[in-house]
């Protein structure tokens, strides 16, 4: 009941003002105000920071979650914090009065912060209003990650929460480092960054690799439930043909490649894999049943053909979408739709899932086409190929692929220390060695002895680079990270290479293997051993290196 009672208020705020276009503008006078209003985003949004929210052009209305100046969010290039924002509203195409309103929100939801610069970025275009549901006393926003290493001297549980009464859902070697982002109250358990399900490991077991060991107690307390502003929120779209193809009404929401990110929409919740398009309007149940795909979900709806309903239609533009739970696959290129429906008194008594998607034909993909010069942060849309949709269509929802596996390198264990109360050892510690034991090196030991960055420099070719290295000694490979740049924001595209220890480097082609939009890369090296488990740990790391992708030679 209480669900109900939030989306009826937010339900009756979000149908205000709904409207739809009824006068027609010639193509050759609305597109020149569309590019003029891209090119202004693309200026005003630029380098926008996570959880924060931009006017890109006008004209756009916000309300906030407290008293602001006359002032503040007003003209194109204003800025604001996300947690302050409780709807925006941008203007449909209005060509006399050259106006069309074009929003741009960084949204973190579930991106974790040791993917540093990603979030997930939102695009009103046009005619689409969007209400925060994140309350600003329950948001939460995430610490800068802090490096940690294991040092217990045997290996230890991860678990799915912060105590040992949760589940092992993992197990973690000695000198293995984590990024860290939040902790319990209490402080004796820290949440291992990465998108959910989270991971939790012992403050006793770890100790932070570089710096103050007071930087794990700066971290905030997570929620039993963490969402970030924007992570939950109610929307609509102006609904019918919009006055000229150039400028649609609809949101846009792009998250990174290499992260499903999870999102409340309409009181659905869906896991994006990349860049879907959302549009939201009033329709009948009657309307809704007439439609081959929604008709099975509403088969025990009591209520009459006139009531009305709030859809909600995503179509996947790149990448794919799962939704009812994870049980519903939306591929690339598809379209699905749910609904909501309201009583006499417009509250809600029906949410339906999303129904079967639908492959969208030739003429439904070529309506997006403006959205490929819309001035992404991260990376371009380029709408989908029909072989593109059958690749997603027959390899499933987007999984990372698993890098080549590597041989077994048994770590060297450090001396081993009496289990500290509460700490979350899963093997009886040692006894401690004899000073003599530990001052005798392992020649056979793991070592980064000799390892060290040949190459490349600053600029590198984007259609064959070689990434090179020295050798380490005695250890099971090395894994380059490379991570896509565009124009100074992180692009969402990132990769991992694997080679075993006998390769010092690996041929990349990031024009074909990251994006061909991006114009710089991050990238380090890394070095792996295996556990005493057969886990694969780093035992050193080069950090991360920037250099500029040269396309000439293409």
């Amino acid at each position: 009941m209480h669900k109900l009672r939030l989306l009826a208020a937010n339900l009756g705020y979000l149908l205000l003002g709904a409207s739809v276009a009824v006068t027609a503008a010639q193509p050759n006078t609305c597109a020149p105000l569309v590019a003029q209003a891209l090119a202004a985003v693309d200026s005003n949004c630029t380098e926008l920071g996570r959880n924060s929210v931009c006017y890109g052009y006008d004209r756009v209305d916000a309300t906030f979650f407290e008293a602001v100046e006359d002032t503040f969010f007003s003209t194109p290039a204003d800025r604001a914090e996300l947690a302050q924002l409780a709807s925006i509203q941008t203007a449909p195409l209005d060509v006399e009065n050259n106006q069309w309103g074009v929003a741009m929100m960084n949204v973190q939801a579930n991106v974790p912060n040791s993917l540093p610069g990603q979030a997930v970025t939102f695009v009103l275009l046009g005619d689409a209003r969007v209400e925060n549901a994140v309350a600003p006393e329950s948001a939460f926003l995430v610490g800068d990650p802090v490096r940690v290493v294991v040092t217990a001297a045997q290996t230890i549980n991860v678990r799915s929460g912060p105590g040992t009464t949760f589940n092992v859902v993992a197990n973690a070697g000695p000198g293995q480092l984590f990024d860290v982002d939040a902790r319990n109250e209490v402080g004796d358990w820290f949440r291992i960054s990465g998108p959910a399900p989270y991971q939790w490991v012992n403050r006793s077991l770890i100790a932070v690799q570089t710096g103050a060991a007071s930087a794990l107690t700066d971290l905030p307390v997570a929620p039993e439930s963490p969402k970030s502003p924007m992570q939950a929120f109610y929307f609509r779209t102006g609904i019918g043909a919009p006055q000229c193809s150039e400028a649609p009404d609809m949101l846009v929401v792009q998250g990174p490649k290499q992260v499903r990110v999870s999102l409340t929409i309409n009181g659905a919740e869906v896991g994006l894999g990349s860049t879907i398009a959302f549009q939201s309007g009033e329709t009948t149940l009657g309307e809704l049943r007439a439609e081959a795909r929604m008709q099975p979900l509403l088969d025990d709806v009591q209520l009459g053909d006139g009531s009305v309903c709030l859809f909600t239609e995503m179509s996947v533009l790149e990448g794919d979408a799962l939704a009812n739970d994870g049980a519903l696959f939306v591929p690339l290129g598809h379209w699905a739709k749910s609904a909501t429906c309201l009583d006499e008194n417009r509250s809600p008594v029906l949410f339906t899932p999303f129904g079967e998607p639908r492959l969208m034909d030739e003429e439904e993909i070529g309506q997006f086409a403006p959205l490929e010069d819309v001035p992404f942060p991260h990376y371009a849309l380029e709408l989908p190929t029909r072989e593109e949709i059958q690749e997603s269509i027959d390899n499933g929802p987007d999984q990372k692929p698993e890098p080549t596996p590597l041989g077994v390198v048994q770590v060297a264990r450090p001396t081993a220390r009496p289990t500290q109360p509460g700490s979350d050892n899963n093997t009886t510690p040692r006894p401690t060695e004899t000073p003599s034991d530990q001052t005798q090196p392992d020649p056979n030991a793991p070592s980064c002895d000799g390892f060290g960055i040949i190459g490349p420099g600053d600029v590198i070719d984007a259609y064959g680079q070689l990434f090179a290295w020295n050798f380490a000694r005695n250890v099971a490979g090395y894994q380059l990270e490379i991570v896509g740049i565009y124009r100074g924001s992180v692009a969402g595209v990132s990769k991992l290479y694997r080679v075993g220890s006998e390769s010092n480097g690996i041929t990349v082609q990031t024009a074909f293997d990251l994006s061909s939009s991006i114009t710089d890369i991050d990238w380090k090296v890394q070095v792996l051993v295996r556990d005493g488990q057969g886990n694969l740990v780093t035992l050193c790391e080069s950090g991360y290196r920037r250099s500029a992708v040269d396309y000439s030679s293409g």
